[in-house]
């Protein structure tokens, strides 16, 4: 079951949105806090922080931010709690455990491949987290019909 209308349904994604990509955004801003002590003795540290800002922070949350909210436009409503916040939860572990699974089929097997199940975990926690969180964001606003 769909939400009512159009409306609605971009009202449930953006607030959704909001919430999902901010905290999906976190794991990789954490990683980047760690890598920016040794670009800062590279020769451009301002260019080198700034692209991996976008790569590690900004792409995920807006990646996985975009899946979720989508998700909760669709299949959740803000009249059925339960529904909602199941949604929001399956979407957050399925989202990245896909992602991240596909990529460790794909790429070849040696150690940087334990690194992306790593990094595909704590996306999952992560993501149901968000999920929960973003389900919530959306119960509690009032939408204007």
């Amino acid at each position: 079951m769909l939400s009512d209308t159009p409306e609605r349904r971009l009202q449930v994604f953006w607030r959704a949105f909001k919430t999902w990509s901010g905290i999906m955004a976190l794991p990789g801003a954490f990683f980047l806090i760690q890598m920016a002590g040794v670009r800062l003795q590279s020769a451009n540290p301002l260019p080198d922080l700034l692209l991996m800002a976008l790569y590690y922070a900004l792409a995920p949350g807006v990646f996985f931010g975009a899946l979720g909210a989508t998700a909760l436009a669709f299949l959740g409503l803000p009249a059925k709690k339960i529904r909602t916040l199941l949604v929001g939860i399956v979407t957050g572990l399925v989202c990245p455990l896909c992602f991240f699974g596909a990529l460790i089929v794909f790429l070849p097997k040696n150690e940087g491949t334990l690194g992306w199940f790593l990094f595909g975990f704590i996306f999952a926690l992560t993501g149901a987290f968000a999920g929960f969180m973003a389900g919530n964001a959306v119960l509690s606003e009032k939408m204007v019909s």
